[in-house]
């Protein structure tokens, strides 16, 4: 099992009035993100590449929302969003309220 730290920082956006979730993982590229999963049942997180979707399966489930856990062929995650490079920075704009990491299982087809 290989995991990976993901950054989370919520924001507020001065322009738009609303709070912003960012969340950043070295693993991803500046120009392509990943997507993070969570537990329905646990509190454990899944870091999927969009590599990952060449493989039809993986595309089908991920598409009908029927997503397995790494850890638990018998639970299924739920997709929480877009993980970015730490490269792409937060708008100029928004003021950071909080910053905090988790740890995720990186997916391996």
């Amino acid at each position: 099992m290989t995991t990976t730290q993901v950054s989370i920082i919520a924001s507020f956006s001065r322009e738009s009035g609303e709070l912003e979730l960012h969340l950043r993982s070295h693993l991803c590229g500046a120009s392509e993100s990943s997507e993070l999963w969570v537990g329905s049942k646990t509190e454990k997180y899944m870091l999927v590449s969009p590599d990952s979707y060449y493989n039809d399966a993986l595309r089908e489930r991920r598409n009908s929302g029927n997503m397995v856990a790494t850890w638990d062929k018998k639970e299924h995650v739920i997709l929480v969003g877009q993980v970015w490079s730490p490269s792409v920075p937060v708008p100029p704009s928004s003021v950071i309220l909080v910053a905090s990491a988790i740890e995720a299982e990186v997916s391996v087809t």
